[in-house]
């Protein structure tokens, strides 16, 4: 029949088929080699239904009856036998001439040509259920075509009802075998073979057998289907595919054996049985054959007998798998390796995907940026830092983070958005040691979805228990996902309360400030100032970093006994603190050292690099969760609600006066006020609704408290230790600045062995003006290392003569040696943090100021007095940048500040000596000697003179710094007050 159209042959098989259903005994008779007499279509015109056939039909032609005249042409008769006009395709007579297989034995299965959709003939083959062979299978298997490459589309497709389940082909059978082995006392065995046309020729041949589709269409439950029999073969054929096929089909197999003998039940042998390369499967030994049934079964005996355990071949496959394995992880972890060496060894690395995720378009972000990337970095411990992002709608909380995590590679994470509560009960994706990023989760605020999240940061694994409904009866279900997981969470409403004390809270900046940055971006952009930037070396670092590891901090105990504990919740985020060192750690591991069992050691620096992060997160930690931003806020609201002579709060404001006197957005203020009133630090007098808020002051705020030691006193507590090792220089993930604490402990030698290279500034930082790239918790920007403007100066007192010439101010050093707050003293602590917080005062002042006169000047107010307010506020930040030289400058030499003031522009300097004992409180007195003395030692006297006027100077020292900053705020005040009388 290969000679005639695929029509034709599809014709001849429906007849055939056609023929079979009138009785066993009839057969398609064959007149000629083109004509087969067939039964009439129109038997009524004939005697006893045209039981002996009279039609002949012209193969390729047409069909005609000489007893009743019917006559119709092939293409009639096609659609009369509902074939329709075929093109092509593959046919059942085709398939069978091509495997040597009886047409009529196939279709006694099933098999039959059907046209499909295309046009095209194919061969659908039914996959029936235990209950054998019916009108319509619950499944049907397609062939297109013969051998692969034959046509382009897949050789292979499944019809298969969602409703279906799918069965082994020829499970119908398996009862029918077993029953026959006891009735002939033999050993019970079956075949499993991939394709069905094997395990029908396997049938033609009389040998028990299966189809399984392959290693790809086993399903694992159907192993309970063979365990009845006392020995199953897995026919394997040659190459990987085979192989894939033992090793699937053999480990459930030998599974459900071990359950079986546990409870005493029979198990039989689970054998392999490979075919040689020439013969690859049960149709091709059959083809060999000629289709001899004597010479198959042989042969297929003689297969059989070389079988070997299916354990044998699994275990030898998995070795090899192995190895395989690690060589190939070997060769990618070398690729790695070589793509991400310039970060892994770059101390700055922090720094640097700070300023990557800048050049992605974050702004003003730097200390959320740092966090964040330590929050994915911790994805490697055991327990991962878990964040909560809070702030205003738009603020810019998803490109932030969204922003950071471009640099990671996507296994580090998985972002879960516009989710339902059960989405994240029934996610698919692995969560261990995975970040889980979710957006707005109102929609598990409660429930289950609730319960879900609550699991994840209590236990850092996803665990949840259910009911869901099987059939007509409910069961339990109980759903876990590994961990360890992080969580990443975004809202502007805020989460429950004991949810919130679990997460380290983080707020973007909303200042319109941020917003001029901002936007300033966006019209870069526009004008084509377009990222280029390779992400590929920070994904290959993101992969290396995170496999599973842990981390030691020896100076852990230090820590936890100089936190400070003012705030209960600090039992929970002092966790956090631990935590991040270890990220960071983690981050430069390659540049750490390790304990003999592996664990990586955390350095000074990798506290240095949190202490920079978090200081302000953890101050607003202790003070229940108030920040920088709270206070401003708060401070705008006593100045507006205290009017002259007045006490504070005796005149209600609105939230439109609070926006109009800081020059905020409306969303801005709502948030912020909102968020004060619920903590009961603001009060709402107006308790009508609809109406506009009359805001007042409420509690008072808490004392702010230093939360964490400096880097430079856990330095010194590590070398007094014998950790020496430990003390390396840092890079600043904010300002770039490079910090070497060893260079304030006298004592100090240098540490041998280390793994770090010297640190260099950040060249790009130090060629702009930095600003503070913070959350809305410290967003002041930090002043440039550049000199004192020309012209200013300082006037130097002394004992004998009160006022001294004056000398210019000398250049400050570089940015690279000291740090604020890192000092070998607690005095020098005190004082520095002083400065600190006094510099962002006098910048936040001037910055204000600037605006005010310039809104005083554009619509015409006088403004003479503001500008000589913040004339004397420029000096005495001027003065300060020298005393903060001038403190360098004596430390470098050895010598410990016990304070260094500013008053109306003159720096007061008094040393400690412990060599020297003098008046009460501690200070000490020096003889013109000892200065003497002092500036042979190195500190050229033109630079500065050190006056002492023994106990009456060095107390009014202390005095003068709150002097000096009360003037300062008192003239903040008159000019937001005259400014705010011209806008009234």
């Amino acid at each position: 029949m290969s000679n005639y159209s695929t029509l034709t042959d599809a014709v001849v098989e429906v007849l055939r088929a056609r023929a079979a259903e009138f009785g066993d005994d009839f057969q398609l008779k064959r007149e000629s080699s083109d004509k087969l007499r067939v039964r009439c279509f129109r038997p009524q015109r004939h005697k006893n239904g045209d039981a002996h056939p009279s039609a002949v039909y012209h193969l390729g032609k047409y069909i005609y009856c000489p007893v009743c005249g019917f006559k119709e042409s092939e293409k009639k008769l096609a659609n009369r036998l509902g074939l329709g006009v075929i093109e092509g395709g593959l046919t059942l007579q085709t398939l069978a001439e091509a495997k040597r297989l009886p047409v009529d034995f196939l279709q006694k299965w099933g098999w039959r040509t059907q046209k499909g959709k295309d046009g095209k003939a194919r061969v659908l083959i039914p996959w029936y259920d235990e209950q054998g062979v019916m009108k319509h299978a619950p499944a049907y298997h397609v062939r297109h075509y013969i051998n692969k490459g034959d046509e382009e589309g897949p050789r292979f497709t499944w019809d298969l009802p969602r409703s279906s389940e799918l069965r082994p082909y020829g499970v119908w059978r398996i009862s029918e075998w077993i029953e026959e082995a006891k009735a002939s006392s033999i050993t019970s065995y079956i075949c499993l073979t991939e394709s069905e046309l094997d395990c029908l020729t396997l049938w033609l041949h009389g040998i028990p057998a299966n189809a399984t589709g392959g290693a790809d269409g086993w399903r694992s439950s159907w192993a309970g289907y063979f365990s009845a029999f006392q020995r199953v073969v897995i026919l394997q054929e040659p190459g990987q595919a085979g192989l894939e096929m033992v090793k699937r089909i053999g480990k459930d197999l030998i599974r459900v054996n071990a359950a079986r003998s546990q409870t005493g039940e029979d198990t039989g042998e689970i054998l392999a049985c490979p075919f040689p390369e020439d013969i690859k499967d049960a149709s091709a030994l059959h083809l060999s054959v000629n289709g001899d049934s004597t010479r198959f079964r042989s042969a297929m005996q003689r297969l059989i007998k070389r079988a070997v355990p299916a354990a044998e071949i699994i275990a030898k496959l998995e070795s090899e798998e192995q190895e395989q394995g690690k060589r190939e992880q070997e060769e990618e972890r070398q690729r790695l390796l070589e793509l991400a060496r310039p970060l892994l060894d770059d101390p700055g690395v922090l720094h640097r995907a700070i300023h990557t995720v800048e050049d992605l378009g974050v702004v003003g972000e730097r200390r959320n940026i740092g966090l964040l990337r330590l929050l994915v970095r911790s994805r490697a411990l055991a327990r991962p830092v878990n964040v909560e992002v809070n702030s205003p709608s738009s603020a810019g909380k998803t490109h932030t983070v969204t922003g950071t995590l471009a640099l990671e590679d996507d296994k580090a994470y998985y972002e879960l958005t516009a989710s339902t509560e059960r989405a994240l009960i029934y996610l698919e994706e692995p969560l261990a040691h995975r970040i889980l990023y979710i957006q707005e989760p109102e929609g598990l605020a409660q429930g289950v979805g609730f319960a879900a999240i609550k699991s994840l940061v209590w236990e850092g694994r996803l665990k949840y228990d259910t009911v869901v409904k099987e059939g007509d009866d409910f069961v339990g279900r109980h759903i876990e996902k590994e961990g360890p997981t992080g969580l990443i969470v975004t809202t502007t409403t805020g989460l429950e309360e004991q949810l919130s004390n679990r997460l380290l809270r983080l707020e973007v900046d909303a200042s319109s400030e941020q917003t001029r940055r901002v936007l300033n971006v966006i019209a870069r952009r526009v004008n084509g100032a377009k990222p280029n930037i390779d992400l590929a070396p920070w994904h290959a670092f993101s992969r290396l970093l995170g496999e599973p590891t842990d981390v030691e901090i020896p100076f852990s105990y230090y820590l936890a006994e100089r936190i400070s504990t003012s705030a209960l919740r600090i039992r929970r985020d002092f966790t956090h603190l631990l935590t991040l060192i270890q990220a960071s750690a983690v981050e430069h591991q390659y540049q750490r050292s390790k304990t003999q069992d592996g664990r990586i050691i955390a350095t000074v620096a990798d506290y240095a690099h949190v202490y920079s992060l978090v200081k302000d997160v953890f101050q607003a930690v202790q003070e229940e969760g108030i920040t920088r931003a709270d206070r401003e806020m708060i401070a705008a609201v006593e100045y507006l609600t205290t009017p002259e002579d007045s006490k504070p709060g005796e005149k209600p404001v609105t939230q439109a006066a609070i926006r109009s006197h800081l020059g905020l957005s409306k969303s801005q203020v709502s948030y912020r006020v909102n968020r004060l009133i619920g903590l009961g630090y603001l009060a709402n007098l107006e308790q009508r609704r609809g109406k506009p808020q009359q805001i007042v002051l409420g509690a008072p705020l808490p004392e702010e408290v230093p939360p964490l030691p400096s880097p430079c006193r856990v330095a010194e507590w590590l070398i007094e230790a014998g950790r020496d090792d430990l003390v390396i220089p840092w890079v600043d993930p904010v300002t770039g600045e490079v910090h070497d604490c060893a260079k304030h402990v006298p004592t100090y030698q240098a540490p041998t062995g280390t793994l770090t290279r010297t640190p260099e500034p950040c060249l790009r930082c130090l060629n702009s003006e930095v600003e503070t790239q913070g959350s809305a918790t410290d967003r002041t920007p930090e002043p440039s290392a550049v000199s004192t403007p020309r012209g200013s100066g300082v006037r130097l007192k002394s004992a004998d003569d009160a006022e001294s010439s004056t000398v210019k101010t000398p250049r400050p050093p570089s940015r690279t040696t000291t740090v604020a707050g890192c000092d070998n003293k607690d005095p020098c602590d005190g004082f520095l943090a002083e400065v600190d917080d006094g510099r962002a005062d006098l910048e936040g002042q001037m910055v204000r100021g600037k605006r005010a006169i310039a809104l005083a000047k554009d619509r015409g107010f006088d403004s003479s007095q503001w500008e000589a307010e913040l004339g004397k506020l420029e000096a005495f930040a001027q003065a300060k940048e020298v005393a903060q030289h001038t403190k360098e400058l004596l430390s470098s030499r050895g010598w410990c500040l016990w304070k260094c003031s500013v008053l109306d522009g003159d720096i007061i300097v008094v040393l400690r000596d412990e060599l020297v004992t003098g008046y009460p409180e501690g200070y000490p007195v020096y003889t013109e000697a000892e200065l003497e003395e002092l500036c042979q030692g190195g500190v050229s006297e033109a630079t500065i003179r050190l006056i002492h006027e023994a106990k009456k100077t060095a107390g009014a020292t202390v005095e003068s710094v709150e002097n000096a900053r009360g003037r300062a705020t008192s003239g903040e005040r008159r000019a937001g007050a005259d400014l705010h009388e011209y806008r009234r």
